[in-house]
């Protein structure tokens, strides 16, 4: 099912697809905020396999261990945080 996301969104922007997961525009891409409230388990990748930065106003928790690949950064904005337990 393809997404169809506004075609001029402001960075902070949130939307809510029909499969029930949050999307927010950080200037640049849309990233996942929410998953459908429905779901027994979130779950992520082990590896960050592309460049990342937090979106403004956004924390991160991930399962780990988590890996960052060669070549890609996560950026955490100061004030903002990236935990991984």
């Amino acid at each position: 099912m393809a997404i169809n996301f506004p075609n001029s969104p402001n960075t902070g922007d949130e939307y809510t697809a029909l499969n029930g997961v949050t999307y927010q525009w950080d200037g640049t891409s849309w990233s996942v905020v929410t998953t459908d409230s429905s779901d027994a388990f979130l779950t992520n990748i082990n590896t960050v396999g592309s460049s990342y930065t937090l979106p403004a106003g956004r924390n991160a928790v991930s399962a780990g261990p988590i890996e960052v690949a060669d070549g890609a950064t996560v950026t955490v904005p100061s004030g903002q945080s990236w935990v991984v337990v």
